[in-house]
This record gives structure tokens, C-alpha cells and sequence, in this order.
């Protein structure tokens, strides 16, 4: 393991014509695009530069040529890759399309965010070939990432009901609703209404006269039945 020299960040990756570390991030400048990238101890046991040539034609590559880099850090011609991919069976997974003379997949992984792997799947998108199952794996990555972002909550709650497997049953039913008192009126006495400053005095005793006279023109009433009905 190294560090790499521009951005200092820990890589396994070596160029071999700067002799410093390399990151999957910064192997896409410029300076990087046509030098052989191995491993550190690669180079140790070798010391001599190797030629730079597409890994199909065998053409020593020029800064003319519009090339690829895969993340096995295997270089080739644009055009090579369009006719290796047109060779392979229309109903080939993404799994299918593989770096030429490995087991490698060609596009990386969904959630490969390095700087070669999106410079990767960019190049790629241009061939009707392969650019219909890219676009597929970059919506499922969505659909998941989306999946996983709704079910964080229903993670939470399962979690609370499972800490009620601590509680005691009365503590568990602790929580049942309660019948709520209604509140009742009360009607007020004579002496609390009187001591209403807002209410007449008289005008309630003559109300309260009526009342009585009322009440005893019924018993008289029911007293008269009674005895007709005899």
C-alpha cells in the first residue's frame, strides 16, 4: 500500500512513468492517460517501462488515440471495445460484457463513485450495445438506495416494540386510554345566585312566587280528579 501523490489519499495502484502512487481518482488526469499503471511491487521486480498498447490490437497507443481504461488499469482503443461489444450476443447481462481476456466485468459496480468508474460508464454510454443495461443498473441502484432510505423508520420502530418485551404487563397496558371525565354543570343555588351581583333580586323572588303558585294550582287540580274519579 502507498499514498497517492496528489491527493493523499491510500491506494494499492503505482505509475510506473512518474514512479509515485496513484488513486482510482486521479488516474483519469491527463498527465496519467497514456502511462502504465501496476502495483508497486510490479514495478520493483521489473524496473523497466513497458510499451503502453490496446490490450485487443496490440497498437502502441498515441495521445491521437481516444482510449479507455478499465479498472483492472488495462488501456484500449474506443473503437476496439465498440467492436468487441457488437461481437457479443444481443441478450448478454451487463455480468456479460467483460474486460477482453479476463473474467472482469467491464462497468463497475453501482457503488463505485471513483472518478474512473463514472469516467468508465460515460465512455461506455455512447454504444447502443451496453448503454440500455448501464442505465438499468444506475435505476436499480436508485431504487434500492430510495428502498433503503423508507425503511430506516419502520428499522426504528421495530426496535421501540422490541424494548417493550422489557416491560412489565401492567406497564405494557399502561398505555390504554382512559375514559375521560365529562364535566358536568352544575345549576346553581339560590343563595350563589343571589350573591350574583348581575341578577334583581326581586325579579328572581317573584320568580320563584310563580313557581310556587304554579305548583300548587297542579295539586289542586290532581286533588280534584282524585275525588271526581271517586
Amino acid at each position: 500500500m502507498g499514498i497517492c501523490k496528489k491527493c493523499r489519499k491510500i491506494t494499492d495502484l503505482y505509475c510506473w512513468h512518474c514512479q509515485t502512487g496513484i488513486c482510482y481518482d486521479c488516474v483519469i488526469d491527463p498527465e496519467h492517460a497514456l502511462h502504465y499503471i501496476g502495483s508497486y511491487e510490479e514495478w520493483v521486480d521489473n524496473l523497466e517501462p513497458r510499451p503502453v498498447i490496446c490490450g485487443l490490437t496490440n497498437k502502441e497507443l498515441t495521445p491521437e488515440d481516444e482510449v479507455i481504461r478499465f479498472k483492472n488499469m488495462q488501456l484500449f482503443l474506443l473503437s476496439a471495445i465498440d467492436e468487441y461489444g457488437k461481437s457479443k450476443p444481443p441478450e448478454s447481462t451487463l455480468e456479460g460484457f467483460t474486460i477482453p481476456n479476463t473474467n472482469e466485468p467491464m462497468v463497475p459496480p453501482p457503488d463505485d463513485q471513483s472518478r474512473l468508474a463514472k469516467q468508465i460508464r460515460e465512455k461506455l454510454k455512447r454504444y447502443p450495445w451496453i448503454r440500455h443495461l448501464i442505465e438499468k443498473q444506475i435505476t436499480q441502484s436508485d431504487l434500492e438506495r430510495g428502498k433503503n432510505l423508507f425503511a430506516e423508520p419502520l428499522v426504528k420502530s421495530e426496535s421501540i416494540l422490541s424494548n417493550k418485551s422489557d416491560l412489565t404487563e401492567s406497564d405494557q397496558y399502561s398505555h390504554r386510554a382512559v375514559p375521560r371525565k365529562v364535566a358536568t354543570t352544575k345549576t346553581p343555588s339560590t343563595e350563589q345566585t343571589l350573591q350574583d351581583p348581575t341578577v334583581d333580586p326581586h325579579a328572581l323572588k317573584s320568580h320563584h312566587t310563580h313557581l310556587r303558585e304554579d305548583n300548587m294550582v297542579i295539586q289542586i287540580q290532581i286533588t280534584k280528579n282524585i275525588n271526581e274519579g271517586q
